[in-house]
């Protein structure tokens, strides 16, 4: 999720980052920011009415000690509480429209990234080897694993929902190896290896991305 105080600085260079990958969001940008601003004077207007909420009761208490009359000072706290409940059940709303919006937008993409239409417009940054040339028609992948026992799609939906695979027989072990493959070099490059719990919560998904998609 943009920090929210990139958008509030920096609005214009949100919005044309956001154009480099083909997706017009301005009026969103805009939106964000008038929620954040209907948000933070909804904030300052607390504060001051806490303020002067203080002063009153402070002036209440003088008078009372003094047996004077403090029905206007009284008539006043009551008005400010009548405020300060209203704004106590507008402020979440606010925020919390703001931070559904913030969540739809998109990481903006590093400056060094050409823009373009699509993936035609992506540029070669090196190549290594040389490509094969085969003398037998190319499977795709997917075609290659259903081929060899290696996907079960169906049961991938089943279990979880459109896009997942089930990997059976080589297709597991592909994966297994893969995953031995990918620690083993890290840890040989320094890198510590950790077993992450397998149930989290939502600020460590929201965190790496996962959620709310």
């Amino acid at each position: 999720m943009l920090d929210i105080k990139l958008i509030r600085e920096k609005p214009e260079y949100v919005k044309k980052m956001l154009s480099m990958r083909n997706i017009t969001l301005s009026a969103l940008i805009d939106e964000i920011l008038a929620l954040d601003e209907a948000h933070r004077r909804e904030l300052q207007r607390k504060q001051e009415l806490e303020a002067k909420r203080n002063l009153l009761s402070k002036e209440v208490g003088n008078k009372k000690s003094r047996q004077e009359n403090a029905d206007a000072e009284i008539s006043e706290l009551n008005s400010i509480k009548a405020d300060l409940k209203a704004i106590a059940d507008l402020e979440p709303e606010l925020h919390a429209k703001q931070l559904a919006l913030l969540e739809i937008i998109p990481n903006l993409p590093d400056e060094s990234v050409p823009a373009g239409s699509d993936e035609h417009a992506n540029q070669e940054i090196f190549c290594w080897g040389e490509p094969r040339k085969f003398d037998f028609p190319v499977l795709e992948h997917d075609e290659l694993g259903l081929k060899n026992k290696m996907f079960d799609f169906e049961r991938g939906v089943k279990l979880a929902t459109s896009r997942f695979t089930l990997l059976t027989g080589l297709g597991a072990k592909l994966e297994r190896a893969l995953i031995n493959f990918m620690l083993d070099s890290a840890s040989q490059r320094g890198y510590q290896e950790i077993f992450p719990p397998i149930i989290v919560n939502s600020d460590s998904m929201y965190g790496t991305g996962q959620l709310p998609k």
